[in-house]
């Protein structure tokens, strides 16, 4: 069948997308939708957005693209701008994003869309019909919508399919921003000429060299972009060619194309085709494009010229009077035709000055596009400048006008001017010259750039802001531009003793900012940078210091500094992958330091419940078993742990040959609703408190129920030693890659490669843990001298479990309220949200524990965190954990600012030793709460010894093993230890809902399970719903039940309301 969408592993068809288009039409339909009415569409970049546009369309309306990241204000503008009467969005967009009296339509929370007729819905559409607005920057300093209709587009879209030469089923890239015009070109049109869409993910666009891997793995024939983007692929391609054998057209558009920038690119690649596309967004997309290919001729020094006009269009060139100026000379381009917009929504007066009648053409109309351009001889178009003040930045179209009306309306300042300068490396850079009154300092970047976000996107804040006394006049009492400053941004002079990593990177930064110097503490917005500039440094990093970041590691380290220590932790020279023979890696292994931990569990708490890593996933649709039984086998082959095998004596793991997973089928199609669902969680109980493998079968259980409706329901279980949550994650991606690849007989791509990352990791760990076990012991020692447990009321504990077994994990949902109070001060304390969550559970343990009773001891939170530091981590299943404990002083006068300060300053201060052995930690946790050396003790000092000597030639963890008997002296005392565990579905929501094995995702409802049932262990663990996206703060211990709820919710109270105390700034919420 014709695939109409492939976003990662989920591929959808035409005939799939039809029908929940036409749901979605009927929907609209019947809840009172009319014609020419406008619908905002707030999503991600997903299948959604497809379905949402056709499904609006189909119904006769309009629909209005908004992009999520926008700053409330813009976004609420819009909605009531365009009079919309309705918003399409999901859950995980919609909370808290639009406070208005729209009504909100959530896709992933109105079930009974699903329900209405799949057959396409009886509306006639009308030519002349409006299909969707556009919002640009207006010069009034508000956006302006300009109307599109239906026969617009069609015209374009016919004149793409003609000019691109495009046949069926031919992959177009979908990785634009769908809010701006140019993205019409890869989704709607592909959708109405049977091409194939390819939606790329946000990091992958943000990254130039995984971009270019994606082109080549998606086999992508047609992609479009901004000739800025452009250039820093061809910069990326410079330092490494990537092979782009299926890529043969590329459409530039947005701003001008330099001629020198394509003539590179074709010396790389002479097989593609370049269209300069040309056009505002009141001609529909685009309304002329000129080709270069291998055999152009063109001078290097200019411009690419903008073309001919498309099909059904057509222009003059016309002087101040509106008169025909001759071939080659100057005048403003006026364009006319089929592609012409109806107009500007809601501003009569601009439409009436923009869209004049045709002064040569009785009952036509033309389009003043403020460009100034001429006509050559062959009747080409060349573009030379702008009459007015609107530029382009990196695509975005921008009325310089809007950013000073934004500007003037701060109390500070008098008078603004922005405009538009270069730097050395020809990026386009936003300079801002102000006056300010009754202000001594120059107001900071940070303060400015903080309060504009408020109002406009990102592209639109300046990169550059320049404090004057006065504005330079002309004699006519006029501005003049040309006496401005060039942009000079002051620079913090180095006096630090900087390393040899610190300085390389001031290097790339200064080369790649076009900057003299920058200091080891200057902000990287403040530099000047943006998107494409963080994308380059990332680039240069890779090349030359033979790094594997990523631009999102650049967004969480925005200083020289501050990069220097995150390189340093997630280098990959520390990660000794193909050190290793591949006899070392199959052979017996130590466990990691935190599998040990789990291992040695059963000897220190016998009558813990042991937990294993568990998840399900709900379908509509059937599956192939024999595809599905051949996924499992790539999976198992390719993650080799899954056929390991734990020693019950010995902390050692030892590989074997892939074993085969047992699929268990189970049929409920028959029961009732009740028996389904008592039925699934029985399941459920059964593989988390399964420990009972079968030696010939792979660590992984998995169960398919038949269920009604044609759904299907899949659980997996791994044991907790050999996997962590992130690991599930990627056995079902990987599942369903291999069940696809099988499927659709994708030949070379079933099986996978051999090899153990985790044996890697485990000997990395081992050695780094051998080096530095002696300082490691002196510091923690030293630390955690005076750190106390945390003592909670005696009537709110729980008997032992092996007595009264209860309920040990109270799940509470966190308000989305609480989630943008924290986030918002998080970013303006310049905090890390894990850092703010563990001092906000300090807060709360002190106000729930009597103010805490035991003065100024402090307390300790261990957190647990991934260590997948490494690339080569990322995507394999393994257990990948540590403990990372810190001191919380905790009193009266404590304020969850103080407190998150003083969590993040020890997490910067003491990297390395935060990352050694986490059974280090437990073990030397303060003497207090140590048993008196025993017998019990000294024997199992005494064995521990002779069973080292014993095993030596096995290579186990020594050093770790070592700690058993410390760590069997501790004592709890009815004390509590802390734990922090963050989800990495709670900080890393997934924005959109795709799809396992091809089939639709049906949503269900969370399973709340005992996440950690320990006696006097007390776990905060934060997570969201994976199918609706809902944050949970969770608590786990033996404390009565509406006693963790107490402190859920007082957790929830500081993250809502304390983090405003102690701040001498307003945090903007």
């Amino acid at each position: 069948m014709a695939i109409a969408a492939i976003s990662g592993e989920h591929r959808v068809t035409y005939d799939d997308l039809n029908q929940r288009a036409n749901q979605l039409a009927h929907y609209l339909k019947a809840i009172g939708i009319k014609p020419e009415q406008r619908i905002a569409l707030c999503l991600q970049r997903s299948v959604d957005v497809l379905v949402a546009m056709v499904g609006i369309l189909k119904a006769g309306a309009a629909y209005v693209p908004l992009d999520p990241s926008l700053p409330v204000n813009r976004l609420s503008f819009i909605v009531c701008d365009c009079e919309a009467v309705a918003i399409l969005t999901t859950s995980d967009v919609a909370e808290g994003l639009l406070a208005n009296d729209y009504p909100i339509i959530m896709l992933d929370k109105t079930p009974e869309i699903s329900a209405w007729p799949t057959t396409p819905l009886e509306c006639e559409i009308i030519p002349q019909a409006l299909a969707y607005v556009i919002y640009t920057s207006g010069t009034t300093g508000k956006p302006k919508g300009v109307l599109l209709e239906h026969e617009s587009v069609m015209n374009y879209g016919d004149w793409f399919a003609a000019y691109a030469d495009t046949t069926f089923q031919m992959r177009i890239d979908w990785s634009c921003n769908y809010m701006f015009d140019m993205a019409v070109t890869t989704t709607i049109i592909p959708l109405m000429l049977g091409l194939t869409v390819v939606i790329c993910s946000d990091a992958t666009q943000r990254d130039f060299r995984q971009y270019l891997g994606y082109l080549k793995a998606s086999r992508i024939q047609i992609t479009k972009m901004t000739p800025t983007y452009f250039k820093e692929l061809l910069r990326e391609i410079k330092k490494e060619n990537t092979p782009l054998p299926d890529l043969q057209r590329i459409i530039l558009g947005g701003e001008p194309l330099r001629s020198r920038d394509c003539q590179r690119w074709l010396q790389y690649y002479p097989h593609h085709l370049l269209i300069n596309e040309y056009g505002p967004t009141e001609a529909t997309v685009a309304f002329s494009h000129y080709v270069v290919d291998n055999a152009t001729s063109f001078s290097t020094d200019g411009n690419v010229l903008i073309g001919t006009p498309g099909m059904n269009m057509y222009y003059y060139i016309l002087d101040s009077f509106r008169q025909k100026v001759g071939v080659g000379d100057e005048g403003e381009l006026y364009i006319g035709g089929a592609g012409l917009a109806r107009g500007y929504l809601n501003l009569p007066e601009l439409t009436n000055h923009s869209f004049i009648e045709d002064p040569f053409c009785k009952g036509a109309r033309l389009y003043k596009t403020g460009d100034l351009c001429r006509s050559l001889p062959d009747g080409t178009i060349e573009y030379l400048d702008r009459i007015d003040r609107q530029v382009k930045i990196r695509g975005f179209r921008v009325e310089l006008n809007e950013i000073e009306q934004c500007l003037l309306a701060y109390p500070a300042i008098e008078d603004v001017a922005v405009l538009v300068r270069e730097n050395e490396h020809e990026d386009v850079l936003l300079v801002a010259y102000y006056t300010a009154a009754d202000v001594t300092d120059a107001l900071t970047y940070n303060e400015m750039r903080q309060y504009m976000l408020s109002s406009l996107p990102n592209y639109m804040i300046p990169n550059v802001f320049v404090r004057l006394k006065a504005f330079p006049m002309a004699a006519n009492g006029k501005l003049d531009y040309g006496l401005l400053p060039d942009h000079t941004q002051p620079i913090k002079h180095v006096t630090d003793v900087l390393s040899h990593l610190e300085r390389s990177l001031i290097d790339i930064w200064s080369g790649e900012l076009g900057l003299s110097s920058v200091g080891v503490d200057d902000s990287f917005w403040e530099l000047g940078g943006h998107s494409l500039i963080a994308a380059r440094i990332v680039s240069k990093i890779n090349q030359s210091l033979d790094k594997n970041m990523t631009a999102q590691e650049l967004y969480q380290a925005m200083t020289v500094r501050e990069l220097a220590l995150l390189i340093k932790k997630t280098t990959e020279e520390d990660c000794f992958l193909g050190k290793h023979s591949e006899k070392q890696q199959n052979a017996r292994l130590p466990l990691s330091d935190f599998q040990t931990i789990l291992w040695a569990s059963k000897t220190f708490k016998p009558k813990a419940a042991k937990l294993n890593i568990i998840a399900r996933k709900r379908l509509i649709g059937t599956l192939d078993l024999d595809a599905l039984h051949v996924a499992f086998n790539s999976v198992v082959k390719k993650h080799t742990i899954l056929s390991y095998r734990i020693s019950k004596y010995l902390p050692i793991q030892g590989s074997a040959d892939p074993k085969k997973v047992s699929i268990e089928t189970i049929r409920m199609d028959c029961c009732s609703d009740a028996e389904m669902d008592a039925g699934l969680r029985k399941s459920m109980d059964d593989l988390i408190g399964c420990s009972s493998w079968n030696r010939r079968f792979a660590l992984l259980k998995a169960r398919l129920f038949y269920l009604k409706n044609d759904e299907i329901e899949l659980q997996l279980s791994m044991p907790h030693i050999i996997s962590d949550g992130i690991s599930m994650d990627i056995l079902f991606a990987d599942l369903s890659f291999f069940y696809l690849n099988v499927l659709h007989n994708i030949p070379g791509e079933g099986e996978a490669g051999e090899g153990s990352p985790f044996a890697a990791y485990v000997a990395d760990e081992q050695l780094q843990m051998q080096k530095n076990i002696a300082d490691d012991r002196v510091f923690w020692a030293q630390y955690l001298q005076d750190a106390h447990l945390v003592a909670f009321p005696k009537h709110c504990i729980r008997a032992r479990r092996g007595r009264a077994p209860f309920s040990y994990s109270t799940y509470i949902p966190i308000p989305s309220k609480a989630m943008h109070h924290l986030e918002a001060f998080c970013r303006h304390q310049k905090i890390n949200f894990s850092e703010a969550l563990c001092a906000s559970i300090g807060m709360s343990l002190m106000h729930c524990c009597g103010g805490y009773q035991q003065g100024n001891n402090p307390v300790v939170i261990n957190v647990v965190k991934s260590s997948r530091d490494c690339l080569a981590y990322q995507k394999t299943v393994g257990c990948f954990l540590r403990i990372e404990s810190v001191k919380l002083l905790l009193h009266a006068r404590q304020t969850l600012l103080l407190l998150s300060q003083q969590v993040h300053d020890f997490f910067i201060q003491n990297k390395t030793s935060l990352q050694g052995s986490s059974m280090l930690k437990l073990a030397t946790l303060n003497p207090f709460y140590r048993k008196k050396k025993n017998v019990a003790y000294f024997s199992m000092k005494f064995f521990t010894g002779i069973f080292m000597r014993w095993v030596r030639v096995l290579k186990i963890n020594h050093g770790a093993l070592k700690l058993c008997p410390d760590l069997s002296l501790l004592d709890t005392k009815n004390r509590f230890m802390i734990y922090l565990n963050i989800w990495n579905n709670f900080v890393n929501a997934h924005q959109d809902e795709q799809g396992l094995f091809g089939l639709k995702r049906q949503s269900v409802q969370m399973y709340q399970y005992d996440l950690l049932a320990m006696d006097y262990i007390f776990e905060v663990c934060f997570l969201r719903d994976e199918h609706n996206h809902k944050p949970y703060v969770v608590i786990s211990s033996n404390l009565d039940p509406a006693f963790r709820e107490r402190i859920a919710h007082e957790i929830i109270r500081t993250m809502n309301e304390d983090m405003l105390r102690g701040s001498t700034t307003t945090v903007p919420v």
